[in-house]
């Protein structure tokens, strides 16, 4: 079955302007680094499933319990969900933690084991002005406003052929898929030698951000200075600053990307653009 394409009126901000990006993918790990009370008014996501523990309701309705996660049939032994609404006109809001037990029971999957692999492909998220500085809330572009709503999308990470496409001396080019990996061990959040590391392949990169008062081209003065606050308590993210490169390549599927320079890490990353701005 084709999933049918979302429509919104709300268009992606422009690649050369500056983004938060949360490169941990999975809901499950999402809880396990501390992010389990995130406010998300929408989800989208991905994982297999075993067909002798999936609900016979499930099956037949598309529907898990009263969380309005819509199960749709992808391929052999895996769904995709849905929770909530992209526009922010009158949104309903869960946890991720919520969301994710939700799926886990209703779906029969182990906490510890299946359920860290639920792949985050879309979210949007609900944060608060009055939890950033004094300074940010002041700003002319927040007059008025008391959440910002955040929508990120699943993007992969294709550091080796774009590195090999321009011919980039090794190294110059962090790969974020490995670095998380990495960090994840190193903080302790999982083993080194757990599977679910070698399932982090890609990253969510800010598709737009708007106020409840405002659209996101009247924050741009402020593009930057708002993602690094907002990535500043969460280890796990970065707030991601445009290099002065953008390129497409030119290999078997054209990939558009944009170089950012991560502001915590400084580390270069090539971050992959949505479709529609090829």
């Amino acid at each position: 079955m084709r999933r049918a394409r979302r429509r919104t009126n709300i268009g992606p901000y422009p690649a050369d302007l500056a983004r938060a990006i949360d490169l941990v993918d999975k809901l499950g790990l999402q809880v396990a680094v501390g992010a389990n009370n995130l406010e998300v008014c929408f989800l989208r996501g991905r994982v297999s499933y075993q067909t002798r523990r999936l609900p016979p309701e499930v099956r037949r309705g598309g529907v898990l319990g009263e969380s309005r996660i819509k199960i749709e049939p992808k391929g052999i032994n895996q769904i995709e969900y849905e929770f909530g609404c992209v526009e922010p006109t009158d949104p309903s809001f869960r946890s991720q933690e919520e969301i994710l037990r939700d799926i886990a029971e209703g779906l029969g999957l182990e906490r510890a084991e299946e359920a860290l692999a639920i792949s985050i492909k879309e979210r949007e998220s609900r944060r608060r002005v009055s939890d950033l500085h004094r300074e940010l809330q002041n700003s002319e572009p927040l007059q008025g406003a008391e959440y910002l709503y955040h929508y990120e999308v699943s993007v992969g990470d294709h550091t080796s052929k774009i590195s090999r496409s321009l011919g980039l001396p090794r190294g110059f080019l962090r790969s974020p898929t490995r670095f998380i990996r990495n960090e994840l061990a190193e903080m302790g959040v999982v083993r080194r030698n757990d599977p679910i590391l070698q399932r982090i392949r890609s990253v969510l990169r800010t598709n737009w951000i708007i106020s409840d008062a405002t659209g996101w081209s009247n924050l741009i003065p402020i593009m930057e200075q708002l993602h690094v606050e907002l990535t500043g308590p969460f280890w796990w993210q970065d707030a991601a600053i445009p290099a002065d490169i953008q390129f497409r390549n030119g290999l078997i599927r054209p990939i558009n990307a944009q170089l950012y320079r991560l502001y915590r890490r400084r580390y270069i990353v090539a971050i992959q653009l949505p479709e529609d701005t090829f």
